[in-house]
């Protein structure tokens, strides 16, 4: 059995960025993640996998205008009707992501 870190819920303690959980997360003995998607920590993001040999395994898209705190928030791109260009945008922009990261 392989396990994975989901570092959307682990590592959290005083809001570090996801590159960093990466190293607590191989630390803590992990050898796979799962990431949100950390748009403006790519270079970080791949310098922690290459030191840490750690894979990445999933990459969630982003959840665009969400906003649990309000009542008449829509969860997620992909659910809102009219949405379909800001999904379409998000989820090419995870896939590149994906690809410079080598999400296996």
């Amino acid at each position: 059995m392989k396990l994975s870190a989901n570092l959307n819920f682990l590592f959290t303690e005083g809001g570090k960025p996801i590159s960093e959980r990466i190293y607590m997360a191989h630390g803590a003995g992990f050898n796979a993640v799962e990431i949100p998607f950390p748009s403006s920590e790519l270079e970080d993001v791949l310098q922690a996998k290459e030191s840490t040999g750690i894979q990445i395994g999933l990459i969630n898209i982003s959840l665009g205008k969400f906003n649990p705190i309000k009542s008449d928030s829509k969860f997620g791109n992909g659910s809102v009707p009219n949405n379909q260009e800001n999904f379409k945008k998000e989820l090419k922009d995870t896939i590149e992501f994906a690809k410079k990261v080598r999400c296996t």
